[in-house]
């Protein structure tokens, strides 16, 4: 694990890193300044390189890549050159967990994380990781922009010592496996997938009557080549960039849970910053998100039709109720340990953004 460029003393201080607003709506968002727009001087600012580690590929349409490409590209020209993001995937800096505590640590400067294994670490973050929670990518966006989401990450600047610049997205998960297509629950049982290291994941499969089998991203596309497990679960833009699709036969549109990215940042190495510095990052972050939205919901169409030209074959899910009610045991084992208050509140926010976005 590499340790970001900077010798500075470690100030930790609670800051709100999200905007708040206090209603779901389906309105477009509103409108961030390009790098272009943003009035800057190179000598203003020091010279430095930032690395972005996280653990999917490093080519250019996956969706961590281009998260964090998209705010590279903003803050070399809102700094005039002075500042260079370099963005490292394939677990070059280390896995997801190791990129968590490297953030914690002060060792690694920024990451984009995975909520599911974030989840790990903070239990109010269990609360996006829930299945079947949102009804469409719109109701989940529309949930971004609540002050419940802006609870849960304000909390974590103090618990943790990180910094959610901005959520991006990675999207509803869908089953993949070489045994046969998932139409019913029946159709689960005994299927063994690979799934985060996360507890809530394998509380879902396991309730599913899967055999949900915990093992890091950069193992199972071999994992699956050499038949050590049937298939595994991600969304789309994982598949593609990682080129599932290739080695494995069938795609059910499970739509279980709805994934987020992070793009973390250090505390101690966000408060080292300049407080222009610091605005330029906080402005390149909700340019990044706005951007990677507007990729995804213009690629994901083309990467499943990929799918089916590699020879995939997808299928819908002719009963979600089914699956809801198999799992619904989840939400109830779970409220307690994200805080019953907190929960409630929270989905009620949900219920409000799949309403206002069905």
């Amino acid at each position: 694990m590499k340790k970001g460029k900077r010798t500075v003393a470690v100030i930790l201080s609670a800051v709100m890193l999200v905007s708040i607003f206090s209603a779901c709506s389906n309105k477009a968002p509103a409108q961030t300044q390009t790098p272009a727009q943003v009035s800057s001087d190179s000598n203003k600012f020091p010279t430095m390189t930032i690395q972005i580690g996280h653990t999917n590929s490093s080519i250019e349409s996956d969706y961590k890549q281009k998260l964090g490409t998209l705010f590279g590209e903003y803050i070399s020209e809102a700094t005039g050159g002075a500042v260079t993001i370099q963005v490292l995937g394939d677990s070059q800096l280390g896995k997801e967990n190791e990129l968590t505590e490297g953030l914690q640590l002060g060792m690694i400067d920024m990451a984009v994380l995975s909520s599911p294994t974030f989840s790990n670490f903070d239990d109010m973050h269990l609360f996006t990781e829930l299945p079947f929670l949102f009804d469409s990518t719109p109701a989940a966006r529309a949930f971004l922009a609540t002050g419940e989401y802006a609870e849960m990450n304000d909390s974590i600047v103090d618990k943790l010592g990180i910094r959610f610049l901005t959520t991006g997205e990675l999207g509803f998960r869908y089953v993949i496996n070489n045994k046969k297509p998932i139409n019913k629950v029946a159709d689960m049982a005994g299927l063994k997938l690979r799934t985060p290291e996360t507890e809530i994941v394998l509380g879902i499969f396991s309730g599913l009557g899967a055999n949900p089998t915990p093992m890091a991203i950069s193992e199972t596309l071999t994992a699956i080549q050499q038949g050590t497990i049937d298939g595994a679960e991600f969304p789309v833009g994982t598949i593609y960039s990682g080129g599932y699709h290739d080695v494995t036969k069938y795609l059910s549109k499970t739509n279980h849970q709805y994934t987020l990215c992070y793009l973390a940042i250090s505390e101690s190495f966000y408060e080292t910053l300049d407080p222009q510095l610091q605005k330029i990052f906080n402005e390149a972050a909700a340019y990044a998100q706005k951007g990677q939205f507007e990729f995804i919901d213009k690629i994901e169409a083309e990467q499943l039709q990929a799918f089916v030209d590699a020879g995939m074959e997808i299928n819908d899910i002719s009963d979600p109720q089914e699956f809801k009610d198999a799992v619904s045991v989840v939400h109830e084992v779970y409220r307690e340990k994200i805080g019953a208050d907190f929960y409630d509140k929270a989905m009620e926010a949900v219920n409000a953004c799949n309403e206002k976005n069905s």
